[in-house]
């Protein structure tokens, strides 16, 4: 790289910027995966009663919770994706 040349310089930012992104978008999905996660166990350990309500026949809202684990696990996965595809576009663009 020249002395006079900045678009080293601009991609190097563009790259830590988009680095930076990266870190809090895993950070969030992480934290709120986690959330969820150990909410469950901790509604199915101290609040027992909440999660034997039934909701229809032999199904409780514990029951409910636990499968709905998967949906979230899914949705985070997705979001991971969506935003992947968007940091992947910015770094091939980068004259790296």
């Amino acid at each position: 790289m020249k002395p006079t040349d900045d678009t080293g310089i601009a991609a190097l930012y563009a790259f830590e910027a988009e680095a930076a992104r990266h870190r809090r978008m895993l950070t969030t999905l992480f934290c709120a995966f986690a959330l969820y996660y150990f909410g469950l166990l901790i509604m199915a350990a101290y609040f027992q009663p909440l999660c034997a309500i039934r909701v229809i026949g032999r199904v409780n809202v514990g029951m409910l919770l636990a499968v709905s684990q998967y949906l979230f696990g899914g949705i985070v996965a997705w979001i991971y994706v969506v935003r992947m595809r968007a940091t992947d576009d910015v770094m091939h663009s980068l004259p790296l």
